[in-house]
């Protein structure tokens, strides 16, 4: 099979995921490699929902992503998570989040996703210190770092946080995942937080689907496949 057959096999399956009516269709590699991805974050990372049940969603983060890649490459990508609750860029940055060592020491994967802001601006409200941490964070010398900006809220104004975050991602040659313009556009995004803060089960689905698989799909066919 030619390259170009290759990409558009990709291409069909990536805009299935985002209507939710098609099945990912993989390309065709021979290459034995794998990819592993790291999601580090916030509670909202971790797929914390925030409603009575005080539980996790079904299509967290990393559970949505895990199966979209399982569908696509059987296998041979592995999606964790090492997001803390409650916790900060800058404590990510220092180390002090309860489970991650100073950055970027527990990185272990080829892609790191960092989605942080929501309570750098709900905790500290200090939008220069966040600009310095998200630079100190933007690289990882064994990754390929991806900034994944927060997702709206009804306490508080993220635009700042998020512009920032396209603004050190775009000086840094960083790849976006813009779940907040994607969020912020829903004609019903405040009514699928299952709190004020966190998304509901199904805009976490609605998240993966229509900006982190359309974002992380791409990479990882280039890390697998060569194209």
């Amino acid at each position: 099979m030619r390259r170009r057959e290759v990409l558009t096999l990709l291409s069909a399956g990536v805009a299935g995921c985002g209507g939710g009516s098609q099945a990912p269709v993989a390309p065709v590699c021979n290459q034995a490699a794998s990819v592993r991805i790291q999601l580090f974050g916030d509670s909202t990372q971790r797929g914390f929902l925030g409603d009575a049940s005080g539980g996790v969603a079904v299509h967290s983060p990393a559970v949505e992503l895990q199966a979209y890649f399982d569908a696509l490459y059987p296998g041979r990508v592995s999606v964790t998570a090492r997001a803390v609750d409650g916790s900060t860029a800058r404590q990510l940055r220092v180390g002090d989040d309860t489970l991650n060592l100073p950055w970027p020491g527990s990185v272990t994967a080829n892609i790191v996703v960092i989605n942080h802001g929501i309570n750098d601006l709900l905790v500290y409200r200090d939008l220069p210190g966040y600009v310095q941490d998200l630079r100190a964070l933007s690289s990882a010398a064994t990754a390929t770092v991806v900034f994944e900006t927060p997702n709206v809220i009804k306490t508080g104004d993220l635009a700042p946080y998020a512009q920032a975050m396209r603004d050190v991602a775009r000086e840094k040659g960083l790849t976006v995942a813009d779940t907040f313009s994607y969020t912020s556009a829903l004609p019903n995004g405040l009514q699928l937080l299952g709190d004020n803060v966190h998304p509901s089960d199904a805009l976490y689905q609605l998240i993966s689907r229509n900006v982190m698989q359309p974002t992380l799909g791409p990479m990882v066919q280039r890390l697998l496949c060569g194209a």
